[in-house]
């Protein structure tokens, strides 16, 4: 169950208290469901303390009743709809009885509601009530100022398996993963806080001067000014940089449309290859054998982030150059549980190890552009880069993979 606590308090301004909230959870099918609400009755409107009591006392029927009838089986989004439409009848009953009451023209009341399955929630709000989230980003934070050996020390406690991808991983990813969750912009928060971070030996290369140096360089340029080639290579670390559309119009002697499968549409602005179709046909036939195969419990213990940074991480060595989409990226940490994207990353795994002989030929070759003219050589790296924008083009997975 989750640690819930509420109070009130009438305050100095006004001879009754407005104000009305409630708290509500249950387990149902080893599933967890809340329901926080809290209501301030409208103080410059007549009996706006009964308003926010009747919107309470609605949703308290609701989550007893009405939700476990069968509408909890129905997913949460279909749960914030019926919500939604029960909201925008408690408004119409408030109306109505603000009429029929003497001397009270109108009544009312501000909402703002919590409601959480499991892993999932959602926050629905009616006037200037707030929901605050917040302590992660703080204790975020503290974590990553930690030099290496304490870091190392924090096992079997609440942050112990972040505290172990730190170990392999720079702080500014996790930052820049937070800032995305979050909503703010990556750059202006890491200025203000990364001088307080861990700079690992084992990750300098990932974070070094001129890294940072040269992918603030990049996102500053006019997108005019980048030729395809200098943007989608990579200096040798991770990036989460959503490739911009308008690079698909920027003429490069040496890619093909396979090369460009990020952005297929549907249309005639990129043609795949029959020998794309095929593979894409095998990749299909692969990942439903892995969901077949996949027993619901191994989900359920798998740590989906932890293997994909892995995974991008043992890409990158041995391919050099390979990165995720931002879009993909973040959709597969939303969705860690769904046997779907379990399936993709084992066939992404599966992909590394049959192309590392035709792939490591890249590990002799000086210029990145070279090797990608030599699709003999490096079919194997080539390989790598179209599944993960396979995976970043959702349209195109859909079709190909079905999710």
């Amino acid at each position: 169950m989750i640690d819930t606590i509420g109070m009130t308090d009438i305050g100095n301004g006004r001879p009754s208290n407005q104000d009305a909230y409630l708290l509500r959870q249950q387990e149902k099918n080893g599933k967890l469901y809340l329901l926080a609400v809290v209501c301030d009755g409208m103080g410059g409107l007549k009996k706006g303390e009964i308003a926010s009591r009747y919107i309470v006392e609605v949703l308290k029927q609701w989550f007893d009743e009405t939700l476990f009838e069968g509408l909890y089986e129905m997913g949460i989004n279909m749960i914030e709809q019926n919500l939604i439409d029960l909201i925008r009848k408690i408004n119409q009953n408030l109306l109505l009885m603000s009429r029929k009451m003497k001397e009270v023209k109108s009544m009312g009341s501000t909402l703002t509601l919590l409601f959480v399955e499991d892993h999932e929630f959602f926050v629905l709000n009616v006037g200037d009530s707030r929901t605050y989230w917040f302590d992660r980003k703080k204790r975020l934070y503290e974590l990553l100022k930690l030099p290496y050996d304490e870091r190392q020390m924090i096992a079997c406690q609440k942050y112990g398996r972040l505290a172990e991808m730190t170990l392999r991983i720079p702080a500014r990813v996790f930052v820049y993963l937070f800032a995305e969750i979050q909503g703010f912009d990556f750059w202006t928060e890491w200025h203000e806080v990364h001088g307080e971070f861990y700079v690992d030996e084992i990750t300098k290369n990932y974070v070094g001067e001129s890294v940072v140096k040269k992918r603030e360089e990049i996102r500053n340029t006019q997108i005019g000014k980048l030729k395809t080639k200098d943007f989608l290579k990579n200096n040798g670390c991770f990036t989460f940089y959503n490739t911009p559309a308008e690079l698909k119009d920027k003429p490069d002697y040496y890619l093909s449309d396979d090369d460009l499968m990020y952005w297929w549409d549907g249309t005639d602005t990129v043609q795949l290859s029959i020998r794309m179709v095929e593979t894409l046909t095998r990749w299909s036939v692969e990942l439903k054998k892995f969901e077949t195969e996949i027993n619901r419990d191994e989900i359920e213990d798998y740590d989906m982030l932890k293997s994909l940074l892995e995974l991008l991480d043992r890409a990158n060595h041995e391919y050099r150059d390979i990165y995720a989409f931002q879009n993909m990226f973040y959709e597969f940490a939303q969705n860690n549980k769904d046997i779907h994207y379990f399936a993709a990353i084992k066939l992404f795994e599966k992909i590394l190890d049959e192309n590392w002989e035709t792939g490591k030929i890249i590990q002799s070759v000086e210029s990145w552009s070279t090797a990608s003219k030599n699709v003999i050589c490096n079919e194997g790296r080539i390989n790598v880069k179209r599944y993960l924008s396979v995976l970043a083009n959702k349209k195109l997975r859909e079709k190909c993979f079905g999710f």
